[in-house]
């Protein structure tokens, strides 16, 4: 199987295939793309994450056209892919002459094989350098990049997959949030549903039809049960910020709890347990009567996390914050803000 370079995607002959000296598998065609490889990812992660054409590969998948598919079985929580952006743009979602002047100039002071795997993404058919990059682009919050080898993971609205952009490394990791059998194929969400019921899932298709061209045929697309519990999922999301906003912090801890239960049910990634496990954990942080619930939620969400991003070192901002709330609550700013409020 041809393997690409990992840092310029060149593809590789058998022969010449020069890899990493320690952990004997990530793979490049010359010493300057291995050493600038690993001063903008692999140092962090050598050795903690798959490589394409040895754990995972791009292939064929019928009607939806290019695919991920897993070369061995993983784990939940294994990782499977950490690359770096080639383009990144700001926050601006609106594109005009000079943005692909920008981008063409970025892509052609590159190398060629940077360029040829660009145009190589979908749409297949449109040769245009900023239709590429729209169609393919993912957001950053803030701002947007595009990543070669993760554009090729296809979306599902129930995803086997986590992915999160590591800000303080520069790089978007992809990580398996449950356990996948070889030769399933490994999906990512492409966007969430609005919050609070604000579109029916027919819209939230229907969106996905306008932005990426294509018809999800996912099982919550399949099974009207997933899709009701995906949208009850969404609103309880918003509910427990509307309670916490407005006091009710008993209330939306509540809520938190119904939506883990749902979470159970679905099959949600471990990204989404992180996130809803801190909410928890903000609602209870606020009383001593209720700080053994906070400490329970706060490692769960510590949990959770490493399962999604977690395995540098040293760690990654987002986990380094949550264990300071594991090992010191009163560091959170909320901490006791409640204590003698009835």
């Amino acid at each position: 199987m041809s393997r690409p370079c990992a840092y310029c995607y060149c593809q590789l002959a058998p022969d010449k295939v020069l890899c990493c000296g320690k952990c004997k598998v990530r793979a490049f065609c010359s010493k300057q793309c291995q050493k600038a490889d690993w001063k903008s990812s692999h140092k962090l992660w050598c050795g903690k994450v798959g490589e394409l054409g040895v754990d995972f590969e791009i292939r064929d998948c019928g009607s939806k056209g290019l695919g991920v598919f897993p070369l061995r079985n993983l784990k939940q929580g294994d990782k499977i892919l950490v690359e770096r952006c080639i383009i990144q743009r700001g926050e601006n979602d609106s594109y005009h002459a000079k943005d692909l002047f920008e981008i063409a100039t970025t892509l052609q002071k590159g190398p060629p094989s940077i360029l040829s795997t660009v145009k190589a993404l979908s749409p297949v058919d449109n040769d245009d350098i900023l239709v590429k990059f729209s169609n393919n682009v993912f957001g950053l919050s803030p701002g947007q990049g595009l990543c070669l080898t993760a554009s090729r993971f296809n979306h599902s609205c129930v995803p086997n997959c986590d992915r999160y952009f590591l800000h303080d490394q520069n790089l978007m990791i992809i990580s398996a949030s449950c356990a996948i059998r070889e030769g399933e194929e490994l999906t990512i969400s492409y966007a969430e549903l609005a919050k609070g019921r604000k579109e029916s899932f027919a819209m939230y298709r229907s969106r996905l039809q306008d932005c990426w061209h294509f018809s999800c045929t996912c099982r919550a697309c399949q099974n009207p049960e997933v899709a009701a519990m995906l949208l009850q999922c969404s609103m309880l999301d918003e509910q427990i910020v509307t309670l916490g906003s407005t006091g009710r912090e008993r209330e939306a801890y509540q809520v938190g709890e119904e939506l883990i239960r749902l979470y159970d049910q679905v099959g949600m990634t471990p990204l989404s347990y992180e996130r809803t496990y801190y909410d928890m954990f903000q609602m209870t942080v606020v009383r001593k009567q209720t700080m053994p619930a906070a400490i329970h939620c706060i490692q769960k969400c510590l949990e959770y996390k490493m399962m999604a991003v977690g395995g540098t070192t040293p760690e990654h901002d987002g986990i380094a914050r949550i264990r300071s709330f594991v090992e010191n609550p009163s560091s959170h700013r909320c901490y006791l803000q409640l204590e003698g409020v009835r």
